[in-house]
């Protein structure tokens, strides 16, 4: 069973369609919401394009999922006009774990970036102030990694 655009889904992705943005094939999330890949090389010059042409100001959740071959982000963009959300999704190989900062584009990512930085080691390039957020700046290990050692006598 596919899932289809809502009617704001539908809005968003006809609006990245008229500015030509460089965005490929739309998807729909369970919720409708239209779902765009870019590669994180685009990610920037993407996300300005998508907060100045298309009023995308406000970054809503940022987050890191973990796959056996590679690192993804996903970035919930709210549109405050049309009450709907846009996600964008850049992925990297696991061995790579470097993605470019987005905190100058949308300053909610700052604290964003450095949670997925601190549970998964995911580290974000031009970064204004990456370092640990949650835990001490002496935990030695990542507790969101699939290879986070779970011994209850010390890995936690």
């Amino acid at each position: 069973m596919s899932t289809e655009l809502s009617l704001t889904g539908t809005l968003l992705a006809k609006a990245v369609k008229e500015h030509e943005l460089p965005l490929g094939e739309v998807r729909a999330d369970a919720a409708g919401s239209p779902i765009y890949e870019v590669s994180p090389d685009q990610l920037r010059a993407v996300g300005c394009q998508l907060r100045d042409r298309l009023g995308l100001h406000y970054l809503s959740c940022l987050t890191t999922l973990e796959w056996p071959e590679r690192w993804e982000m996903v970035y919930h963009l709210y549109d405050l006009a049309r009450k709907g959300n846009l996600i964008l999704k850049a992925s990297i190989p696991k061995e790579q774990a470097v993605f470019p900062t987005v905190t100058d584009i949308w300053p909610a990512a700052n604290w964003y970036e450095r949670e997925c930085y601190d549970m998964f080691g995911v580290t974000f390039e031009g970064h204004p102030q990456l370092c640990r957020i949650l835990l001490s700046d002496d935990w030695q290990s990542f507790p969101l990694r699939k290879d986070h050692p779970m011994d209850l006598e010390g890995g936690y």
